[in-house]
């Protein structure tokens, strides 16, 4: 009998997949066959078992435990209808229909997607460059196939001769280069069937053209940000076009900067030598304009400029962006040969690469500028809240105001023990009770503001809240005091430690401050400060709670103690009831 599982995640994603016979391990960890992340889950948490028509779970030993119809259970043996509680996801079990479920197995089972066409080769011993399949007797002379290898797609053109030549395999760039050749030559024709000097030269022309867009292509092709790209392109058009002038110009805001000038004589520091008046046509009309007697264009301003370079004919196009104008392209020539409508072409082509390098490169930036700030939120928030963030576009770079539980952990007798161990030894005690922190703090979907000298300090409910952060709170504590008990054994000289968790409830202002390239998370507020003199003043491993903290929690499940530690102030000793 097939079971479904249907997931229910805190995100508001639903899933259903199905249990096949044997063992499916669930849990944070990356190889378990089902990965579920988030509050409460564990990195190994449970296991179903299924064995013919009955579906076992069992609980690995978790942190927060599983639990089926609200009930906590280690081994239970389930039926459909049971709903199971694995951190904040909701489980149940149903019986599966066709078609309604994916089988976790499948992909494994499957290998490659089903998606490719019938001419398609995914064999890899025919993915090595120069090497296709045999071809039948069947098949047709003439075909042109897709051939997947590991890193890239390639186009193939299989066209042997009488020989039985290799075939050639060709990159995708090389071969719609080679289309465009050919469909060049199917337009000019053979030469023998043009004799006029004009058909050779048009050929000439409109080979230069593609050469010089192919060219180009490989330089965007191959640039590591926007200058790199724009300055050789630079080059290869003033020499293509045997302009005067080539000028790259970028729109910062209202105003056109320049970004490469390339000039056929000296120019002084600071001087552009381009026609304002044409510029500024361009950026009206959004088009490419060709002009070859600029002095007396009615759609062209005349200015000082045309006459001091000796301007004569000019080419100007836009650098368009999803429909904006983010640039433009000038060139001119001050000889007698005009720039042709091919020219204009050509040009308007040539703006269309170079808005593209402008894309790539904003893409690129926003790119880098968003791994920067996913690194940065990662140090202090668990990776499924920033997946969140991101997702739904939030913001987490200013200061805000949350209510929020705060969790100060404070080691005593840390400093004494410095002066009785070597650096060493100090630094490995600090390494594996970090790594507890960042673990118990980040399984409860806190936020870890700051660690030093084993002082630390976790946010429950910023940059996201719950109505259950106190509790996550407390069971980020419960649980690093039963590590931190476990951790001192292991470590020399510790038997003195003592490890002191203190929570408060309250108004908490918290956000990212700092540069682009560093960042730092901070957190301001009465539930601090509070925490900060409650742990300081504990000497023994204890999770020690406000009276705001405890009014936010279900109280049957926790004992609690009062202690005297701070005046005017209600401060209990909590332990699990």
């Amino acid at each position: 009998m097939p079971f479904v599982l249907a997931i229910h995640s805190p995100d508001g994603v639903l899933r259903d997949v199905t249990l096949k016979d044997g063992e499916t391990s669930i849990g944070r960890d990356p190889s378990s066959q089902l990965v579920l992340e988030g509050r409460g889950v564990s990195r190994r948490h449970a296991k179903f078992v299924v064995t013919g028509d009955q579906l076992t779970i069992v609980d690995l030993g978790s942190t927060y435990g599983t639990r089926v119809n609200d009930v906590p259970t280690m081994r239970r043996e389930l039926s459909p209808g049971d709903r199971l509680t694995v951190g904040m996801h909701q489980l149940e079990i149903k019986l599966a229909t066709v078609g309604s479920s994916f089988d976790i197995s499948e992909l494994a089972e499957r290998g490659s997607p089903p998606y490719f066409s019938e001419d398609v080769t995914q064999d890899p011993q025919f993915a090595e460059l120069g090497q296709t399949p045999a071809v039948g007797e069947d098949d047709e002379d003439n075909r042109k196939t897709l051939q997947l290898d590991r890193s890239a797609i390639n186009f193939v053109l299989d066209n042997p001769d009488e020989q039985g030549q290799a075939v050639k395999v060709l990159s995708k760039r090389q071969s719609d280069l080679m289309q465009a050749v050919q469909r060049l030559e199917a337009t000019t024709g053979n030469l023998e069937e043009f004799k006029t000097p004009t058909a050779e030269l048009q050929q000439a022309a409109d080979y230069q053209a593609l050469l010089l867009m192919y060219k180009v292509s490989a330089e965007l092709a191959a640039a590591t940000d926007l200058d790199s790209f724009l300055a050789p392109t630079a080059d290869l058009v003033m020499e293509a076009v045997s302009a005067n002038t080539v000028v790259v110009l970028l729109l910062d805001g209202d105003e056109l900067v320049p970004r490469v000038i390339r000039h056929r004589g000296a120019l002084h520091p600071g001087e552009v030598p381009v026609s304002r008046g044409i510029l500024d046509l361009v950026l009206a009309e959004g088009e490419t304009v060709v002009s070859n007697d600029v002095g007396h264009d009615e759609r062209i301003q005349t200015g000082h400029s045309l006459t001091l370079y000796n301007i004569r004919s000019v080419v100007a196009a836009p650098l368009m962006v999803r429909g904006e104008v983010k640039g433009v392209l000038y060139l001119n020539r001050s000889g007698p040969i005009p720039f042709s409508s091919a020219d204009g072409d050509l040009v308007a082509a040539l703006g269309s690469l170079m808005a593209s390098g402008i894309e790539q490169s904003r893409l690129k930036e926003d790119y880098a500028s968003e791994t920067l700030r996913r690194r940065a939120l990662e140090r202090f928030h668990p990776p499924e809240v920033v997946d969140r963030i991101f997702r739904t576009g939030g913001q987490v770079g200013m200061l805000e105001e949350h209510q929020a539980t705060a969790l100060v952990c404070d080691i005593s007798g840390f400093h004494a023990l410095t002066e009785r161990l070597g650096p060493r030894e100090i630094a490995q005690i600090l390494h594996e009770y970090y790594e507890t922190i960042y673990e118990k703090v980040f399984d409860n979907g806190g936020s870890l503001v700051k660690l030093h000298d084993g002082w630390a300090l976790a946010l429950f409910g910023a940059p996201e809240s719950s109505d259950r952060d106190a509790v996550w709170a407390v069971e980020a504590g419960l649980a690093l005091c039963t590590e931190f008990s476990s951790l001192k054994m292991l470590w020399p000289e510790a038997n003195t430690l003592s490890l002191c968790c203190a929570l408060d409830s309250g108004s908490v202002v918290a956000g990212l401050v700092g540069s682009v390239d560093r960042h730092e998370y901070v957190a301001l507020g009465s539930p601090i400060v509070t925490t900060a003199a409650v742990a300081a003043q504990t000497n023994e491993t204890a999770l020690i709670v406000t009276e705001r903290t405890w009014a936010e929690l279900p109280q049957m499940r926790y004992r609690v103690k009062e202690v005297d530690l701070l005046p005017d102030q209600r401060i209990y000793q909590l332990t699990e009831a």
